[in-house]
């Protein structure tokens, strides 16, 4: 018996499924674990596969063998503003050309930042915890790995 032919729909299903974003978490239970050194061997990967990678912000502590991971990656550049006389510091979205609009054409909403889970916009921070309340996250993110 012969197994049965692929339909073109699946394989559609499957090219559509490759090129939608995803959600990985990173959880370690100290400093120091190896969290931040991870994503970036794994963005490095992928970026040698052709995927376009870039870093929104990292924070390297100081350690000069997660520096020399974010060495040849795209990182979105920070920019300082004063906040109600606090100086803070945050990623400078206009910096990367065609982003914002991007975002905007995508979400409907010009705030930083909107949260996507495969290629569905959540909203914001808020957004994401009051979908969590609601219970509608868990099933998004187990969506990511069906």
């Amino acid at each position: 018996m012969t197994a049965p032919r692929p339909r073109a729909e699946d394989f559609l299903e499957l090219v559509q499924r490759t090129r939608r974003g995803g959600l990985k978490l990173y959880i370690g239970f100290a400093a120091g674990v190896g969290k931040t050194f991870r994503m970036l061997e794994e963005a490095h990967a992928l970026a040698k596969r052709g995927v376009d990678v870039v870093i929104g912000f990292v924070e390297t502590h100081g350690r000069a063998e997660t520096e020399v991971l974010v060495a040849g990656l795209e990182v979105v550049p920070r920019r300082k503003v004063e906040y109600r006389g606090v100086e803070i510091e945050e990623i400078d979205v206009e910096a990367r050309p065609g982003a914002r609009e991007e975002m905007v054409a995508r979400s409907g909403r010009s705030s930083v930042p909107q949260i996507f889970i495969n290629q569905t916009h959540i909203g914001g921070c808020d957004d994401l915890i009051a979908l969590d309340h609601a219970g509608g996250l868990e099933p998004l993110l187990q969506e990511m790995h069906e």
